[in-house]
C-alpha cells in the first residue's frame, strides 16, 4: 500500500519500476530504496524480477507495427499487458512485505513513437489493484 510519509519526512522512499523495451522480448521490474535530496540522493537495489510476455508479444509487437487491430482488442492487449505488470509487481511486494511500496513506475509499451507522436499502451488498473492488497 502506497504509505505517503517518505515525501514529508525524508524517510527513504521503496519503489517499484516496471518496463519492457523496444525489442518487446520480456517485463522487468525492480524494486529499489531511495535516500537522500538533491545532489545526495542515493538509489538500492532491493529485488529484481523478470517475466515473459507470452501470448501478449504477438499483440504487442504487431500494435508497434501499426497493423491493423480493433479498438477491442487494443483494449483488450492493454488489460491483459497491464495484469502482466500486476502480477510482478505482486511477487516483488509479496517479497518485501515488511517494507511500505511509496511508488510503482510503468511506463506501458510504446507503440507509437513519431515525435512529437508517442502512444505508451498500459492499463494501469491491474496495477493499482495489486499494490492496493499489499499490506506491511
Amino acid at each position: 500500500m502506497t504509505g505517503g510519509t517518505a515525501s514529508s519526512t525524508g524517510l527513504p522512499w521503496h519503489v517499484i519500476g516496471v518496463m519492457t523495451g523496444t525489442s518487446i522480448d520480456g517485463l522487468d521490474a525492480v524494486l529499489v530504496r531511495v535516500t537522500g535530496r538533491g545532489l545526495s540522493i542515493g538509489v538500492e537495489l532491493l529485488d529484481q524480477y523478470a517475466a515473459p510476455l507470452g501470448d501478449l508479444t504477438v499483440g504487442l509487437r504487431d500494435a508497434a507495427a501499426q497493423k491493423a487491430m480493433t479498438a477491442r482488442q487494443f483494449a483488450a492487449i492493454s488489460r491483459d499487458f497491464g495484469r502482466l505488470h500486476a502480477d510482478a509487481v505482486a511477487v516483488i511486494a509479496g517479497r518485501h512485505q515488511n517494507l511500505v511500496i511509496d511508488l510503482v513506475v510503468a511506463h506501458g509499451q510504446t507503440v507509437v513513437h513519431d515525435p512529437p507522436l508517442t502512444w505508451q499502451l498500459l492499463d494501469p488498473g491491474p496495477i493499482v489493484a495489486a499494490i492496493a492488497g499489499h499490506t506491511t
